[in-house]
């Protein structure tokens, strides 16, 4: 069986959910696509259940496992209960990518444009260990969408700053990543996703960042990498995924 996240290209690496729409009346089925690629632009893949440690739906602060049907296209489908906010959240375990010559490693590294210095080129293949962190913010009824932290290891916390702008704190290991270079896509109603390309922030001291000159309908993606270098282990590099997606008001 292939591991579907695993990444073929360097070009590739983001993994985010998608849903068909990010409002519903209570009781509506929502699907949500898991998908891998560049800001909106991404394979749809099919959930099978090696590929995550986590499917869940969050209903004021409570996580109620989620069971999808084996190679289901979209992944996930949810239905809103009540008029309300929730949160859906998908965890990976972590997989296995190994780099055959450093310059390939590198080329990851110079691509993502996370501001890391990395040490002496090393001889012979590269290892890497990753794991991804996922959410998408819905809502119901005449509610707006709530964020809020769920404890996932690494994980963006998105709160409304004004009508058009949005604070996001992001954590790793329950405190705020400071100095963190993320990707932010905005994705405008009707836009091709070809069309989109990132705005890239360093977060502050608290790990957060202002967006700013946000219109209703846009749709927003959140993404950040965090690369941890582990000398004496096997797989001396560790790498944690963080993306949320979201809707602005309309």
């Amino acid at each position: 069986m292939v591991y579907l996240f695993a990444v073929a290209t360097v070009q590739a690496h983001d993994f985010w959910l998608e849903p068909e729409a990010y409002t519903s009346t209570p009781g509506e089925e929502i699907a949500i696509e898991w998908r891998i690629g560049q800001g909106f632009l991404g394979e749809s893949l099919v959930f099978l259940p090696f590929n995550a440690d986590q499917v869940a739906i969050w209903l004021g602060g409570e996580p109620t496992a989620l069971s999808p049907r084996f190679a289901a296209r979209p992944a996930l489908s949810v239905a809103l209960p009540d008029d309300g906010s929730a949160i859906v959240s998908t965890v990976t375990p972590k997989f296995d990518l190994q780099y055959d010559a450093w310059s390939e490693f590198q080329d990851f590294v110079e691509h993502e444009a996370i501001g890391v210095t990395l040490p002496a080129p090393a001889a012979g293949p590269v290892k890497e260990q990753y794991q991804r962190f996922a959410k998408t913010l819905l809502s119901s009824g005449n509610h707006r969408w709530q964020d809020e932290r769920l404890g996932l290891r690494y994980e963006w916390v998105v709160q409304p700053e004004s009508e058009h702008s949005l604070m996001a704190t992001l954590y790793f290991d329950s405190e705020p990543a400071s100095d963190h270079s993320v990707k932010v896509y905005v994705k405008q109603p009707a836009q091709p996703a070809k069309t989109i390309e990132p705005t890239f922030y360093r977060t502050n001291a608290q790990g957060q960042l202002l967006i700013r000159a946000l219109r209703p309908g846009d749709q927003v993606l959140l993404n950040a990498l965090h690369l941890v270098h582990e000398p004496d282990n096997e797989w001396s590099w560790q790498s944690y995924w963080a993306s949320t997606t979201l809707q602005m008001p309309e």
